[in-house]
């Protein structure tokens, strides 16, 4: 069980064309995105644009992307793509405001995917940033997965059964 409001915004597209091809549409726009920003990562660290288009290119024609999008249906947790590769391109071109936007927008994917940006703290530091970047991911980060899996999801929450699936290995 996943908490994934970001299907809240797909729902009204989906109300208008209730169809499985919007919902792959939807898929596909997000495996579009988040090419697009693999490639400016590429562009931006190379400092070439051609190869931020082979970048672009390779991401969608990677054997992953292909059969996930003709093979496994709609997945939420997709719409993370375009998010976290636009947090990863904000990060290193030093955007503050759109790494906050990216990663929250990520979240609402799947909640554990804010665990991700605890990593960027590291990251940050390490870049001898200043400490907006290097508390705010991990803040956020940690304290969205505990939030949701404590307040939201409940019984079934970080704190609750999760550990017991791992009761095999002993106290």
């Amino acid at each position: 069980t996943h908490f994934m409001p970001i299907l809240f915004l797909t729902a009204p597209i989906y109300a208008l064309f209730p169809s499985a091809l919007t919902l792959l549409l939807i898929t596909q726009i997000a495996w579009v995105g988040g090419a697009y920003f693999v490639g400016k990562i590429g562009e931006f660290q190379f400092d070439n644009r051609w190869l931020g288009v082979l970048f672009m290119g390779l991401v969608m024609l990677h054997r992953s992307v292909v059969l996930t999008s003709f093979s496994a249906g709609f997945r939420g947790a997709i719409l993370a793509f375009p998010f976290v590769a636009l947090a990863i391109y904000a990060f290193i071109t030093k955007r503050l405001g759109y790494f906050l936007g990216a990663i929250v927008f990520a979240s609402l994917c799947k909640e554990n995917i804010s665990l991700l940006f605890i990593l960027f703290s590291g990251w940050a530091a390490y870049d001898r940033r200043d400490s907006p970047w290097i508390i705010a991911p991990a803040v956020f980060g940690l304290g969205y997965f505990v939030f949701v899996n404590e307040f939201i999801m409940g019984a079934e929450g970080f704190f609750g059964h999760n550990f017991s699936y791992f009761s095999y290995l002993g106290d």
